[in-house]
């Protein structure tokens, strides 16, 4: 399982989540900044990844 660090969230914590061992990948690395909440969910779907950002 993959972390995909939404845009609401610095970037530096994919960074931060590789250091530590995690695969951790930023919305920006994924090529989705400025992309539509809907894009990103459907690419998480087909990554195999986890979505982590700053709203409740």
């Amino acid at each position: 399982m993959q972390f995909l660090i939404d845009e609401s969230l610095s970037p530096q914590l994919a960074t931060l989540l590789k250091r530590l061992g995690y695969d951790a990948l930023s919305a920006r690395e994924a090529g989705l900044k400025g992309c539509f909440d809907i894009k990103i969910i459907e690419w998480a779907q087909k990554n195999n990844s986890t979505i982590n950002n700053r709203r409740p």
